[in-house]
């Protein structure tokens, strides 16, 4: 267990170092607009993997509970028919980015003249990194069926840094804005065929073993999990787009620097949820409660005790900090928002294990409607505090209130929803 947390946690956290160093260079060498916009196709990339419709984690959850009944033939054919969905999925998510690049940037993105049309081609490029991303998506939940997360971590690492150097590199060689989008294009290509070079040595895809069972059995979980993967980014990330278009483009970046590296700590949960999950699947196909309930209490300690010592560092250094790194603007209109937004992180973090303990035990619908009945109120309340005039800090203040109103509705569900918690 300790183990496959440190590779995973190794995936998530090491490319970090390589954020520190490189977004200071990329707000001075970009600028505050075109880095704003970058961000926001960091996001999309990020976004449409919900095109997997909800697949790679259904693949995770199916092939544990396979594995634990000691089905083999059950495992082959559910990533036959997973990744023939997959595959199909990512197509049609590369198509819409790249067809509604035009739109978003003339109409949507309040972003300066002069760089519509760089914005426009930068979002046609960016539908192809979606189609990967899509395609790796499903792969890493077979591999996290497996419980592979060493080889998982092996490929997230150097992908990590990329993400953060790849841009800098192509700016440098080619002095334009759109090849340093193409080299997330790059990695995400590279890392769709290293998951695939790892697959194929645990399982067999044939066109065969494509079943209209396994594929109702996977889109009926993966299904809600994708209404919950819809939702759930749009009340993370959805800030950033009402800001570029109700306040400026130009602001965004005040918002997003301390934003992005405060939820860069939401990978703690999901590197212990990403272990916990297929480990949890499996306990509750054999319904051992006392291990779950075992399990559950070592999460939530592990999440509040990696997460609580940032929040205080920051509370008495952060404004030293983003001074240091992204200069005394930054300091100026970005400590607040930095500090609440983490404030957020501890309280969404705590929300992730009785997330992860419904979806395991297959209640996707539970948390997607939850997360359906939550939106319109979330938005509504970053409207109204944008409009009354609370700027950038009342819109990190939705947001945590957000996150811990949804960890309260989760526990309630958890009780009152899983049969065998009762």
């Amino acid at each position: 267990m300790k183990s496959k947390l440190a590779w995973v946690f190794a995936g998530n956290f090491l490319p970090l170092l390589a954020g520190l160093y490189a977004i200071p260079l990329m707000v001075t060498q970009f600028g505050n607009e075109l880095f704003g916009f970058l961000t926001i196709l960091w996001m999309f990339i990020g976004y449409f993997t919900l095109f997997d419709l909800g697949i790679g984690r259904a693949l995770t959850q199916s092939i544990a509970r396979a594995r634990a009944a000691g089905d083999e033939n059950e495992v082959d054919q559910l990533y036959s028919t997973g990744m023939a969905v997959v595959l199909v999925a990512g197509f049609v998510a590369g198509c819409l980015v790249l067809l509604s690049a035009s739109y978003l940037s003339r109409n949507v993105f309040n972003i300066a003249a002069d760089l519509v049309d760089t914005a426009q081609a930068a979002l046609q490029v960016t539908g192809l990194a979606v189609a990967f991303t899509v395609w790796a998506t499903g792969l890493r939940g077979v591999l996290e069926g497996f419980e592979k997360f060493k080889l998982v971590s092996i490929g997230r690492i150097p992908l990590g840094i990329w993400m953060f150097l790849g841009p800098l590199l192509f700016f440098h060689l080619f002095g334009n804005f759109f090849y340093a989008v193409v080299s997330l294009v790059f990695a995400r290509v590279l890392l769709c065929l290293y998951y695939w070079s790892g697959v194929r040595k645990l399982v067999s895809f044939s066109y065969l073993s494509v079943s209209k069972q396994n594929i109702y059995r996977l889109l009926g979980f993966g299904g809600w999990m994708t209404l919950s993967n819809t939702i759930s980014p749009v009340m993370v990330y959805f800030d950033r787009f009402i800001i570029g278009s109700m306040i400026s483009m130009a602001v965004v970046s005040f918002y997003t620097v301390p934003y992005e590296m405060a939820t860069k700590l939401l990978l703690v949960p999901a590197s212990i949820g990403a272990v916990m999950f297929p480990r949890i699947s499996a306990l509750i196909h054999d319904k051992n409660k006392n291990e779950i309930i075992r399990l559950q209490k070592y999460s939530y300690i592990a999440n509040f005790l990696l997460v609580l010592p940032v929040i205080v560092g920051v509370y008495f250094f952060g404004e030293y900090f983003l001074n240091l790194w992204v200069g005394q603007e930054y300091q100026e209109k970005s400590y607040v928002i930095f500090l609440i937004i983490l404030c957020g992180v501890l309280v969404n973090s705590m929300g992730s294990v009785p997330y992860n303990i419904l979806q395991a035990a297959g209640k996707s619908k539970v948390t997607a409607l939850l997360h359906l009945a939550e939106v319109p109120f979330y938005l509504v309340a970053i409207f109204i505090v944008i409009e009354k005039g609370f700027g950038l800090e009342g819109v990190a203040v939705v947001w945590a209130l957000r996150c811990l109103i949804d960890w309260l509705l989760l526990e309630f569900l958890k009780y009152s929803r899983l049969e065998f918690w009762k």
